[in-house]
């Protein structure tokens, strides 16, 4: 009696692509001194989404042009997922490039708009299940490691403060298409508080760019960059937080550089055939500081409330976003004393993609690829949840914007810990 040889497993690939551009007239996040509403559309903004299947195990990536993305975000949207089709919501990972020139979706920096909240996360949810359609078979993977030194600066320390100018690119080709993941570390800041403009600031236009070059799909995700601002020719570096220098023809400046360095190192790669395939996550549970009562922050807002409405001055904006951040947080975290930290791993072959989530400081990321046992390691931030800075030890002793709560909520040494608990993982894929 014969019996049919199982064949080998084969990763299959599908992508889709939505347009998620809020309606002009919608408030901008990201810089709490921005006043007025979005005026126009200068490029839209997308959900691009790759779907992974290998050997009955499916992933999802999921790129998003927003500033961030909650845990309730990442919920809501694998919710209405399972609707449509039968997957676990650890399978799905959701992160976004950090534009500060998309919707406020949160009601951080204005009123909070539930209906358009809602109305994005069908949207995405709508891109995730388009992309499990016809997927297909991906014959081998290219990957490639290049430099763009001279684009980015260290916002808390200019003169000396370490950066990652790696530009990680990962292919998946067929014989139909080819379908990348970009990676590199900046804040999605070279466009500034004084833009009106909704826009994906340079990730898109390094999307937009490598995709024309190559004929090709593509997905940008944004690195562990909390400390990491733009050096577009009108940076001023005694001025490095303000970004109102920023122009669209820098996002272009800034876009062209990082995809014709992608397209470079890419063409000069080499194709490997697809032997392995492995992804995990795990929830870490970090410390947070001791939030004050909720009766006090509601005090605190209306107060500034008041305020504003008799002097509107950046110091004012400022001290509103903080008193709406801060009571938001003290509601999705009453009692606590930790939150959970969402992070995964995914490993082809011997390349590995880290996940984490909310804004990281370079150097965990550094650490993290220092230390990883795979050559090829691309760190992955913004990710699965957001809940303000991850800065090191050393961030809390010099002080600071991104020191402060409720900008950041967690302990000192915890940054450390959570990449020496992703090390852990990355063992285990």
């Amino acid at each position: 009696m014969l019996h049919a040889m199982k064949k080998d497993p084969h990763l299959k690939v599908g992508f889709s692509m939505k347009r998620i551009t809020p309606p002009v007239g919608t408030m901008l996040a990201g810089y709490s001194t921005r006043k007025d509403p979005s005026v126009g559309v200068h490029d839209d903004l997308f959900s691009r989404v790759l779907f992974l299947e290998y050997d009955g195990e499916v992933v999802i990536l999921v790129s998003l042009d927003l500033l961030g993305v909650t845990r309730e975000f990442h919920r809501d949207v694998a919710r209405l997922v399972k609707e449509k089709i039968d997957l676990s919501s650890e399978n799905i990972v959701i992160a976004s490039t950090h534009t500060h020139a998309g919707p406020d979706l949160y009601g951080v920096y204005s009123r909070y708009n539930p209906k358009l909240l809602e109305e994005t996360e069908r949207k995405v949810a709508d891109s995730i299940v388009a992309s499990s359609h016809n997927p297909h078979e991906i014959n081998g993977i290219i990957t490639a490691t290049g430099n763009c030194v001279h684009i980015i600066v260290n916002r808390r320390n200019p003169k000396s403060g370490p950066i990652d100018p790696r530009i990680h690119v990962l292919s998946l080709t067929s014989e139909k298409e080819r379908y990348s993941i970009l990676n590199f570390t900046c804040h999605g800041v070279v466009l500034g508080h004084n833009n009106l403009y909704i826009s994906a600031d340079y990730p898109g236009s390094y999307v937009r760019k490598y995709e024309a070059y190559t004929h090709s799909k593509a997905l940008f995700f944004n690195g562990a960059c909390g400390n990491i601002n733009p050096l577009t020719p009108g940076t001023n570096l005694d001025k490095v937080y303000d970004r109102s220098v920023g122009k669209f023809k820098d996002v272009d400046w800034m876009g062209e550089i990082l995809a014709r360095e992608s397209v470079k190192i890419i063409k000069r790669a080499g194709e490997e055939e697809i032997k392995d395939f492995s992804f995990k996550t795990k929830i870490i549970k970090l410390s947070i500081q001791d939030i004050p009562p909720i009766q006090e922050l509601e005090d605190e807002l209306d107060k500034v409330q008041k305020d504003i409405s008799k002097n509107d001055s950046p110091e004012a904006r400022f001290k509103l976003f903080k008193a709406r951040k801060a009571l938001q947080l003290a509601k999705s975290l009453q009692g606590k004393k930790y939150i959970e930290a969402s992070t995964s791993a995914l490993r082809i072959n011997d390349k590995a993609i880290v996940f984490l989530p909310s804004e990281v400081f370079v150097e965990i990321q550094m650490k993290i690829k220092e230390q990883s046992p795979y050559s090829f390691t691309m760190v992955i931030g913004y990710a699965n949840g957001y809940f303000g800075y991850i800065p090191t030890t050393e961030a809390y002793d010099e002080g600071g914007y991104e020191t402060i709560f409720p900008v950041t909520l967690l302990k000192r040494g915890e940054g450390e810990r959570l990449a020496d608990e992703v090390l852990k993982l990355i063992d285990k894929i």
